[in-house]
């Protein structure tokens, strides 16, 4: 026992020497810097050293200095984001929301059988990013539900989460692995459970936030709705901002790549659901823009739909401010889907049914309150397949009232 405190003594003894022995070497790198700013191997191995002593901010700064003069030089690239990822505070982000919809063609019926009707829906998003053990870590969750006034056998809600660490793969290029799981139900049944596995990769190159995400989860269907109760999809998809032309203006575009096999008739529930039921292969794409009529857009203030979540916590707008940004958006969402197993009636070709999309939004951001979103929605669908038994049109109107917190 006696030995043991003598060891613990003399290891005490000897990391507070160490540290002095840091701090010394640091101050006078240090006072070297103030002679030759420029530098950068000097700064570096400052900024090294910072880091080892736990001191990130001093660290931080040696790395600015870095990439003032050299703003290519990858040791500080990599510092930079490291150290960045290591102060940044835990935050949980909370986006709740309701709203109001009109349809014209819920149950998208071949022209001339439509009836329109109302619908309400609600949602919960949550997003977490905190350290453990020395690693970022990034949670996100949904829950969101719609109620039909008439057709309630298209109740639908579904509820589901992801999480996994962030790794930064090359300077500025972020690596998000996650795992998740979720499920849904449908005309008051339990309709499916699913096991989620994702691969992200996200980058903000001049700001502008860019992500593909490599996406697969396989689901277990109540056999009320689908027989073959086990199947599966893998998509691919992307989120690609483009830098701001103008300060008062944002376009992005989202491409994605979609292979589904999942049996089960077509008829099970309404081609709204994110995934439906059957064996195809879809390539599709939206592009959105955005037009701020009193307020310019920043990176700490983005368009919505520019990025999932600022990079900092956005900056209040002035506190005499009582109007709200006043937000136009123009967006038109393109797809074919192909189907493998589907014949189309009278013929022996395989289903393929093309949609366009375009429509509008207004957006009240920061309405009355910060945070406060109030959006006006409209969306036009025109689905033409091969087979005219299916195609038709939806008018879709949309107004949401949301609050982040």
């Amino acid at each position: 026992m006696i030995a043991l405190c003598v060891v613990l003594a003399a290891q005490a003894v000897r990391s507070t020497a160490d540290a002095a022995a840091g701090s010394a070497e640091l101050a006078r790198l240090n006072d070297e810097i103030l002679r030759r700013p420029q530098d950068t191997e000097l700064n570096l191995r400052y900024a090294a050293l910072a880091e080892q002593l736990g001191l990130p901010r001093l660290a931080l700064s040696a790395y600015e200095r870095v990439l003032i003069y050299d703003p290519t030089n990858a040791a500080a690239l990599d510092g930079i984001d490291r150290v960045r990822r290591g102060v940044q505070p835990n935050t949980t982000q909370y986006v709740a929301g309701v709203g109001l919809i009109y349809e014209s063609n819920p149950t998208y019926a071949p022209s001339g059988m439509a009836k329109g009707e109302a619908e309400e829906y609600g949602f919960l998003n949550v997003h977490d990013e905190r350290t453990l053990g020395g690693t970022r870590w990034r949670t996100d969750g949904i829950v969101t539900g719609t109620v039909h006034d008439e057709q309630t056998q298209l109740d639908y809600g579904y509820a589901g989460a992801t999480t996994g660490p962030l790794f930064e793969m090359l300077p500025g290029l972020t690596v998000h692995p996650a795992v998740g799981a979720g499920g849904s139900v449908f005309d008051g049944r339990f309709f499916y459970g699913e096991g989620i596995a994702s691969l992200g990769f996200e980058a903000y190159p001049n700001g502008a936030y860019q992500s593909v995400t490599l996406r697969a989860a396989l689901r277990d269907y109540n056999t009320f709705f689908v027989p073959d109760q086990t199947g599966g999809y893998v998509e691919l998809f992307g989120k690609f901002t483009a830098p701001q032309l103008t300060p008062n203006a944002a376009f992005n575009v989202t491409p994605w790549l979609r292979w589904a096999a999942i049996k089960g008739p077509l008829g099970a529930v309404t081609t709204a659901t994110a995934i439906q039921p059957g064996d195809y292969t879809e390539v599709g794409g939206q592009f959105n823009a955005f037009f701020s009529l009193n307020r310019e857009f920043s990176a700490s203030s983005p368009a919505p739909g520019t990025q999932p979540y600022p990079t900092k916590a956005p900056a209040a707008p002035p506190a005499h401010s009582t109007w709200p940004d006043i937000i136009l958006g123009a967006n038109i969402v393109l797809s074919e889907r192909y189907y493998r197993d589907e014949v189309v009636i009278g013929g022996t070709a395989q289903r393929r049914d093309a949609t366009v999309s375009p429509g509008a939004s207004l957006i009240f951001a920061h309405l009355f309150q910060y945070q406060n979103t109030l959006r006006l929605d409209y969306s036009y669908i025109r689905d033409h397949s091969n087979d005219s038994t299916v195609s038709f049109v939806d008018n879709v109107v949309m107004l949401t009232l949301s609050r982040g917190f």
